[in-house]
């Protein structure tokens, strides 16, 4: 059965339980318990709506579900994904809401099972080097400086360095971490690598990252900014800074309301 409506998670949604003083198989079991209650609640639809897309002619609950028993195979990215949640549950949900996006564009793009599992770890993992940000600046409510903006930068370069060094994680999930907010014309960071130096993955989580980011709730923002100024925002940077052909078919694919 197809998903036909899809609810973007806001931040009063599930938290995953505090995994202290659990062993690995403990937090594991947890985690996909969590992981299932999220996905199924998520497409309840029981939460304050955000925007709704259409997904008719893909099973992406499904998707969902078996990316997330891949992550629960993997007791140390069940581990960061819970520290990250007691860091910074702003981040966790806007992780898990790129990764909804991700799962339905890369099903649009036609990618097969083991790049969309790929894709869809390095969604939930795209911001993991914000663990290394102070919450203070992270989360801050007035401008940033200079200084604490070229900080939070760094965020790409801490995510992959915090990646690479763990053995079940794939070359590529730690690549597209650090590359997505490389843009196509030079001008991203941190590498400043253009075109066809970006990977796949990246220039997805480049476009699903930035829409989620403009549209989702954060500390620093009263007010969301409704799905169609986000899509202007985007349509104004495709072909320059982001892939312009994932924005036409990510505009395509979503009805908002």
């Amino acid at each position: 059965r197809g998903i036909e409506k899809i609810d973007i998670q806001s931040s009063d949604d599930i938290i995953l339980e505090d995994a202290q003083n659990t062993s690995n198989d403990e937090q594991s079991d947890d985690c996909m318990e969590e992981s299932v209650k999220l996905v199924h609640k998520f497409f309840e639809g029981k939460n304050q709506m955000k925007e709704i897309a259409t997904a008719s002619d893909v099973d992406i609950e499904e998707k969902l579900l078996k990316l997330f028993n891949f992550i629960d195979k993997k007791p140390n990215v069940v581990k960061m994904l819970k520290e990250l949640e007691a860091f910074d549950y702003f981040t966790f949900i806007h992780s898990f809401n790129v990764t909804v996006l991700t799962t339905i564009m890369g099903t649009k793009l036609g990618w097969d099972e083991k790049k969309l599992l790929e894709a869809g770890l390095a969604a939930m993992l795209h911001d993991i080097g914000k663990l290394d940000i102070p919450i203070e600046i992270l989360n801050k409510e007035e401008k940033l400086t200079s200084e604490e903006f070229d900080l939070i930068k760094q965020h790409t370069r801490f995510g992959f360095e915090r990646l690479i060094m763990e053995p079940n994680i794939p070359y590529e999930v730690a690549l597209a971490a650090l590359l997505h907010h490389e843009a196509l014309d030079g001008g991203g960071y941190p590498l400043g690598v253009k075109g066809n130096k970006i990977t796949d993955v990246a220039k997805l989580l480049a476009v699903v990252d930035k829409f989620e980011a403009i549209t989702g709730e954060r500390p620093y923002r009263a007010k969301t900014i409704p799905p169609d100024e986000a899509l202007e925002f985007l349509y104004k940077m495709s072909y320059s800074v982001i892939d312009g052909d994932i924005v036409n078919l990510f505009r395509k694919s979503m009805v908002f309301y």
